[in-house]
């Protein structure tokens, strides 16, 4: 590992003692002569961990632990009997968004793009010609409708440079999304099969498991379904009262990681107290006459 990377987090897959004994969690109390552990480290490129320490440290905020993102929303899919073991795990967020191999519901590797919801947003906006709040309004409101309806109300308009006006359907909507959808998917596509590349044949159709904010946009299902053949795509979203959206999903991993809080990396760079004894100083007799006589 280089000195531009950074261990984030060591994951313990399993605890092994003398004459077999396979443990899940820490072994406290029992005793053996030999203890070997099977597990995974999590690696992140020194500048964005540093970058994120920053942001927490200027908020007065202590880090308890660092999660890798992927790590923590598979978590919550593990959590789900219906949710395969083996899966392409899509986190569709805003600006970019992560592409992580997931075998027995364990992380194994992952890699990013650079583009999310933001740039379909930013889309719209420049076909549309309009501003980009603009555009985020109308991309939420009615995302790619893949209704067959006879009347096309006119949703927006502007003027254009020469003055003339010029007036929007929703269909005007749907083809530059579904442009937009179509070459993110081209990209989601590469990152998988880069992802893959070392992998056996029998990993490269594996379903995908697509969460994040992003998911939420309407009709995105149909499109992915198409552009992300033959991958069986799966929107997931968490059954979490008051969470119940794929935004949530990571965050949610984070409180799961917590509450099985097994102590992590950061436990062990974290600096201790030194504690020292000091002897208790002989306290001076009061003077006593009969004491002193003898």
């Amino acid at each position: 590992m280089g000195a531009d990377k950074e261990i984030v987090g060591i994951v313990a897959d399993v605890f092994l003692l003398d004459q077999g004994r396979a443990f899940s969690n820490p072994p406290l109390g029992d005793t053996s002569n030999t203890l070997t552990l099977h597990a995974k480290i999590h690696v992140l490129p020194k500048n964005i961990v540093d970058g994120y320490r920053k942001a927490v440290q200027m908020a007065n905020l202590k880090i308890r632990r660092i999660v890798v993102s992927p790590y923590a929303a598979a978590e919550v899919v593990r959590g789900y009997k219906e949710m395969p073991e083996d899966y392409i795990l899509f986190d569709y967020g805003a600006r970019f968004s992560t592409v992580s191999f997931i075998g027995a519901f364990q992380l194994y590797s992952t890699t990013y793009i650079h583009k999310g919801s933001d740039s379909l947003t930013e889309a719209l906006a420049s076909g549309l010609k309009i501003s980009f709040n603009e555009a985020n309004k109308l991309k939420e409101i009615y995302g790619i409708d893949h209704r067959k309806v006879s009347y096309k109300g006119i949703i927006a308009n502007v003027v254009d440079e020469y003055g003339k006006r010029l007036d929007y359907t929703v269909d005007t909507i749907n083809e530059i999304l579904e442009k937009a959808v179509s070459e993110y998917a081209d990209d989601v596509n590469r990152a998988i099969n880069d992802l893959l590349t070392n992998y056996d044949e029998s990993f490269k159709n594996l379903p995908v498991v697509v969460t994040g904010g992003g998911a939420r946009l309407n009709g995105l299902y149909p499109v992915f379904e198409q552009y992300l053949a033959p991958h069986k795509v799966i929107l997931f979203s968490p059954k979490a009262m008051g969470a119940r959206n794929g935004s949530f999903t990571t965050v949610l991993g984070l409180i799961k990681i917590a509450n099985k809080f097994k102590g992590s990396y950061e436990d062990e760079k974290r600096p201790v107290a030194t504690v020292t004894r000091e002897e208790p100083k002989e306290k001076k007799k009061a003077f006593n006459a009969t004491e002193d006589e003898l």
